[in-house]
């Protein structure tokens, strides 16, 4: 497993792997695609997880302007799910806000979204707070740097 920082044309792969990671409302392809293209910012990171030179998982980070890394986005390929690659890009972002001194790491999920909220507590991540929104109920979770 190769994990590393996504360049633009890793692109296709990843909306590939957001679009067909079992999610069950994947957003619209253009929206995302446009979405993916902002990553250029120098607070922006993707990371790829590939196996055999194909691109099965990412994540995204975004920096604040005080030094807390904001999780947008994690996503694996289905038939690649619950083979420890979510780990693995949660282990690869921990070390890099680590050595890029970040304070913490922030993000949202859906309170449904089971699997992913125990892999966000194995990495020590707690819950610390709640928000509506509609008719779903979404879970902040936060981990400090050390």
């Amino acid at each position: 497993m190769l994990i590393k920082r996504a360049v633009r044309k890793d692109t296709e792969e990843i909306v590939h792997v957001e679009m067909h990671s079992g999610y069950k409302h994947p957003p619209n392809f253009d929206a995302f695609k446009n979405t993916i293209a902002l990553f250029n910012d120098k607070k922006e990171r993707i990371f790829i997880a590939k196996e055999n030179k194909k691109v099965v998982g990412y994540i995204t980070l975004r920096q604040d302007k005080n030094n807390v890394g904001d999780i947008g986005f994690l996503a694996i390929l289905i038939e690649y799910q619950r083979k420890g690659i979510g780990a693995e890009l949660m282990n690869y972002l921990e070390t890099y806000a680590r050595r890029n001194n970040y304070k913490e790491l922030v993000l949202v999920v859906r309170d449904t979204n089971e699997k992913a909220i125990q892999m966000y507590q194995k990495h020590k991540f707690i819950i610390v707070g709640r928000r509506k929104s509609g008719d779903k109920i979404k879970l902040m979770m936060s981990k400090t740097i050390e």
